[in-house]
């Protein structure tokens, strides 16, 4: 067997590949990062494709070392154009509320946000399920990979719940996401927690990506009512706790979920909360440095570079 790069390598090269799913269903073997995942290429890359228009897509995928692969794309289109219009287009694609999630006979197992809930069923019932289904039949994965970037990194818990739930007691489910904007309630993560799949969970967040912070704060007024408080007395230390206080409460009680791992900008990786994530957010957007905040959301960008 060729030599492997590290698990969360290999999985943010799996989401990149997911953005060149075609509306076929196919993912061609020439996609950026395809090479680096370490697919078994003597079984099929499963793509589904669903939703009005073609918005939600993922696929299933064995690799060379017995790990079955799910994973979900992210957002379309990258970021072309101009920053505020591509803002305002993914906050009102999920800017409709919550629903309750619902996992086997657990018909409460959380509340999360309505667009990623409809995306990960529509793809569900679209044929996901049983494919998953039939791989785990035909041979025991070792452990189930559940990952996705942006969007994608949104559906990576609500799947792995789905997966668990049906196929837990033959693999471990372990879920790697990257630039997961804020998905669930607590009551979603205690029940995660309880599955024991919170544990195994590990997400990515680049500094200077916007979209972590989403869907928390919908509007620039939010944002502007910390940048006031950032730009206030001189004591840094209580205007960044000012900044954080503001941004963990909301119209409902969003909660981050899985264990962090938050990327500098000079590819130092701390895990954990880190201090000045919300103001140093807040500042760039001040300063206007709207490119600079789509750079750090791309796949692409500092999440595959320091990872890899």
């Amino acid at each position: 067997m060729p030599a492997l790069k590290s698990r969360d390598c290999r999985l943010i090269n799996a989401a990149i590949c997911a953005y060149a799913i075609t509306d076929d269903k196919t993912l061609p073997s020439t996609t950026d990062g395809f090479a680096d995942v370490g697919f078994d290429t003597s079984e099929p890359i499963t793509c589904f494709v669903d939703g009005t228009p073609l918005i939600n897509a993922g696929y299933v995928a064995r690799t060379i070392d017995n790990k079955l692969l799910v994973v979900f794309r992210g957002t379309l289109p990258p970021f072309k154009g101009n920053w505020h219009l591509w803002l305002n287009d993914w906050l009102n694609d999920f800017k409709i509320g919550r629903v309750e999630w619902a996992v086997g006979t657990n018909a409460a197992y959380g509340k999360v946000e309505k667009g990623f809930a409809d995306a990960m069923l529509s793809l569900w019932n679209a044929g996901m399920q049983a494919e998953i289904a039939n791989r785990v039949a035909q041979k025991a994965p070792d452990e189930i990979w559940v990952t996705g970037h942006s969007k994608g990194a949104a559906l990576g818990p609500l799947g792995a719940s789905l997966i668990h739930h049906d196929q837990g007691k033959v693999a471990p489910v372990k879920t790697v996401v990257f630039a997961q904007p804020m998905t669930c309630d607590q009551s979603f993560k205690d029940s995660f927690t309880a599955d024991g799949l919170n544990a195994s969970m590990v997400r990515y967040q680049n500094e200077w990506d916007i979209v972590p912070f989403l869907p928390e704060y919908w509007s620039w007024d939010s944002f502007g009512t910390e940048a006031k408080s950032e730009n206030g007395p001189q004591n840094h230390q209580a205007n960044r706790e000012i900044a954080y206080q503001m941004l963990s409460t909301g119209a409902w009680a969003y909660v981050d979920i899985g264990s962090l791992k938050y990327i500098k900008h000079d590819c130092a990786v701390f895990d954990g909360h880190y201090g000045e994530a919300r103001t140093e957010m807040i500042k760039k957007i001040l300063e206007g440095e709207f490119k600079t905040i789509a750079e750090a959301h791309s796949a692409k960008g500092r999440y595959r570079i320091c990872i890899c």
